[in-house]
């Protein structure tokens, strides 16, 4: 449309401008034509006034003796007046052909005007005057007749130049008027045109906006030109079927938002009923910690009355603050816009306290922020009481895993643990100073068999109070099981300072208990060792103090040794023997040598003691004292006592059946307190079914201090070994402590007195201790055997003694298999 309307006004301002420049083209020309015209008669006028006063000044020079003086000056200005204009004229309106003639006629007033001055400042006679007055007037008649001639020819021109302008002049009018009737007349058609393009469109479209305003969106513009109201009508159809796709989506919009709307409150309608059934606390808080919404549960807990409470802060209502609480979980998921949680031990009336498990979840508005935040809490009171209960049996249970149960003493772990940050301290101090000490309590298992392992457990019990009052409060007592007790003495000044705070603690544990009205008496063996740089681990310290702490043992009850490299040496050639010892039983290494027993009575031979000797194969004979000790403590002693009973038995009947016309044999073997149980009736059992000794032939010795270790469980096996016809001897009587009420309950064939006994004989009265036994025995229905004779002052003490047998060097040293037969064969006696 702008195009149309475009061309149609520039097609009017087209023609106007052609008009107009046409117009202007002729008024120009025009205009030009009436300035020449308007020169010329200019022109005309000088020349005439020239005409006219060149005239007079003829007539003058013509009349005698007029004078010139009064046109004089006049003539002069017209010349010059006429000079100007002859000039202008041939440049304006003049022909080039004409130019010749002006400068002639310019040339001839200038000869004039020179004559005329000639002739009036001439002051020569008369006659030269007047042939100056004629040549003047010649020239002027000359002048005249060429101005005359250009005046006529002038007034010619100026006539038809006047013609020619006004005839142009009337084609001016006529083109102007004919220019301005066309460009109305194309107005006219232009608007004509312009109404059927711009009106009929703009009015279709003003009633398709106002049938879309009256509610009809089904309107729709037929204009389809390729103008800009085609543009708009396409446009404006687009805008209709928009506004009414619009419409519609506004409809369902608004059905969709009334069925929202329904479905919301029934969604309230549901929330609220679930949300007062919530049975847990429940609310809801904005971002000013108001309280916008809380259930009844919530109510209930926070101890909330009414509900003013709702809309004020939360920390206003429910903690009586003016500020957010410290550590608030609602602010952290204000702050992170992350779902928090946190227990809280909540107090409420009357000081009851309850655990509420709060979880917050933050909800968002359409910016992104966090506009509410969502708070609910569970009662987890009985969920912490349990963890609580499980925290204190896990907590216990780490304390019983690194204590004494019975004790409360640290254990063998904890021990250690604190152990190596001694010896890490060691390290890096060297001036700093530890001790460890291995405490053994002397005779315990005598008097917890004795008195039951309860009456046991109260003295240990005791004792583990009495060693901390000790100690230092930084020591470290620990507990590794029976009677077994380490100490950490912790940064000590010295080693003499350990030495009496050992004296300290023995003395404690010396002093009497009582316990269950018995007054009960024991010791403690302790071994001590030190700080040591080439101690590299808690072990070697344990170590070095239980070395010397049997050999403080070995020098008896109540002792303490410090530990040196030598008891390590020595332990270690233990360690070395008890390889060797388990060797010599897989290679049957062992040898039984026979030590006679005499008949007082008699003096001849009635038996033999079996002593087990160690062929090694490297140290030749090892006597028992130096393994014994050793086997019953690793237990080897079961397979070698086993080992001996069985050979010697054996031995016993290869005896009976080679000397069957003596009487039988008796043949003693020791045994150990570690093979009376659980298997000694059985053995004992299966080695008389397979060599059948005769009644009585088979002795067992053992030692005073097993009786009285075993007390209670000794009897019925006695008693077993007797109804299979074995003899019972007592070892070694009097170097232990017996009770006497209880002696006489028991099997005993026989009492051996200790070798001890019988070498005191040196000194005066000590032979009463001897006599004592014997008395004792025989007193009970024993019989007496006195071992370690070696001297006839001694066999003559047991002689007087009334012992029924004796042993010793003085009779016969232990004898090999072939060596003892060979004296049963001699029969030597000793004289009675």
């Amino acid at each position: 449309m702008n195009r149309k309307v475009f061309l149609s006004l520039l097609a009017i301002l087209i023609f106007y401008t052609a008009g107009a420049l046409v117009s202007v083209r002729y008024l120009t020309d025009t205009t030009r034509e009436l300035n020449r015209i308007i020169k010329m008669h200019e022109v005309e006028e000088l020349r005439k006034s020239l005409v006219i006063n060149v005239q007079a000044v003829q007539n003058d020079l013509y009349t005698v003796n007029t004078p010139l003086t009064s046109n004089i000056d006049f003539i002069v200005d017209n010349m010059i007046k006429l000079e100007k204009s002859a000039g202008v004229c041939t440049t304006c309106h003049h022909a080039p052909g004409m130019k010749e003639r002006l400068i002639d006629i310019q040339n001839r007033i200038d000869e004039y005007g020179d004559a005329l001055s000639y002739y009036l400042t001439g002051s020569a006679n008369s006659e030269r005057i007047i042939m100056l007055r004629k040549s003047a007037a010649e020239i002027g008649d000359r002048v005249l007749l060429l101005t005359s001639d250009m005046s006529h020819k002038a007034s010619a021109k100026i006539d038809t130049i006047t013609n020619s302008a006004s005839r142009r002049l009337k084609e001016i009018r006529m083109i102007i008027l004919i220019t301005l009737v066309t460009t109305f007349s194309i107005s006219v058609v232009i608007a004509f045109r312009l109404k059927g393009f711009i009106v009929r469109p703009v009015k279709e479209l003003v009633n398709a906006t106002r049938r879309i305003t009256s509610g009809d969106y089904d309107v729709n513009v037929s204009c389809k030109d390729r103008t800009e109201f085609g543009e708009l009508a396409k446009h404006f159809n687009t805008m209709s079927a928009s506004i009414k796709e619009g419409y519609e989506k506004i409809n369902r919009e608004m059905a969709f938002r009334k069925q929202t709307e329904e479905a919301l409150v029934k969604s309230e309608r549901f929330l609220n009923s679930m949300f007062d059934s919530i049975h847990d606390p429940f609310c809801i808080i904005d971002s000013e910690y108001r309280l916008i919404r809380a259930n009844e549960a919530y109510v209930a807990t926070r101890r909330l009355t009414g509900t003013d409470f709702m809309g004020r802060h939360c920390y206003e209502a429910l903690h009586g603050r003016n500020s957010v609480c410290g550590g608030c979980v609602v602010e952290k998921s204000f702050r992170s816009k992350d779902p928090c949680a946190k227990e809280k031990l909540l107090t409420v009336d009357g000081g009851t306290k309850i655990w509420l498990e709060i979880y917050t979840y933050p909800v968002f508005n359409k910016d992104g922020g966090v506009s509410h935040v969502i708070e609910y809490s569970r009662d987890i009171s009985d969920r912490k009481h349990t963890e609580e209960a499980r925290k204190a049996a896990e907590e216990q249970i780490i304390f019983n895993s690194l204590h004494d149960s019975l004790t409360g003493l640290p254990n063998r772990v904890l021990f250690f643990d604190h152990l190596r940050h001694a010896m890490d301290r060691g390290k890096r101090q060297e001036d700093y100073l530890f001790a460890v000490l291995f405490l053994d309590i002397d005779r315990f298992k005598v008097f917890n068999d004795s008195l039951g392992h309860s009456m046991g457990d109260v003295a240990l019990t005791e004792i583990s109070r009495r060693l901390k009052e000790s100690v230092r409060s930084h020591d470290v007592i620990a507990r590794f099981g029976g009677d077994e007790f380490v100490i950490l003495l912790d940064n000590l000044k010295s080693r003499e300072e350990a030495v009496p705070v050992t004296e300290h603690l023995q003395g404690n544990i010396a002093r009497p208990f009582e316990i269950s009205g018995r007054e009960i008496f024991t010791s403690a063996s302790v071994g001590i060792a030190f700080c040591a740089r080439d101690c590299e681990k808690p072990e070697h310290y344990l170590r070095d103090a239980d070395i010397a702490m049997y050999y403080a043992k070995g020098r008896g009850h109540g002792h303490y040794e410090i530990f040196n490299k030598k008891m390590y040496a020595s332990a270690l050639a233990r360690v070395q023997l008890e390889t060797d010892l388990r060797q010599a039983i897989k290679l049957n290494e062992f040898r039984l040598h026979y030590q006679p027993i005499i008949s007082m009575e008699t003096g001849a031979v009635c038996g033999f003691e079996a002593l087990v000797r160690w062929q090694h194969p490297e140290r030749g004979l090892i006597s028992p004292a130096e393994f014994i000790g050793l086997a019953e403590e690793t237990g080897l002693i079961i397979h070698i006592g086993e080992w001996v009973l069985n050979e010697a038995c054996r031995q016993m009947r290869i005896w009976r059946e080679k000397f069957a016309g003596r009487p039988p044999l008796t043949m003693s073997v020791n045994i150990s307190s570690r093979q009376l149980f659980p298997n000694l009736v059985t053995l004992v059992g299966r080695v008389t079914e397979q060599y059948a000794p005769a009644p009585g032939s088979l002795v067992l010795e053992i030692t005073e201090s097993m009786l009285m270790e075993n007390a209670v469980t000794v009897l019925p096996l006695l008693s077993k070994l007797k109804e299979m016809q074995v003899q019972i001897h007592i070892d070694d009587f009097g170097t232990g402590y017996s009770s006497l009420s209880y002696l006489h309950q028991l099997p005993i064939d026989a009492l051996k007195i200790d070798r001890s006994f019988i070498r005191m004989t040196g000194k005066k009265d000590n032979h009463v201790i001897a006599r004592a036994v014997a008395t004792l025995a025989h007193g009970l229905n024993m019989e007496v055997v006195a071992e370690g004779v070696e001297t006839e002052e001694q066999l003559a003490l047991v002689k007087s003694l009334k012992c029924e047998y004796v042993q010793g060097f003085l009779i016969s040293k232990p004898l090999e298999a072939g060596a003892a037969e060979a004296l049963l064969r001699e029969d030597r006696r000793v004289p009675a």
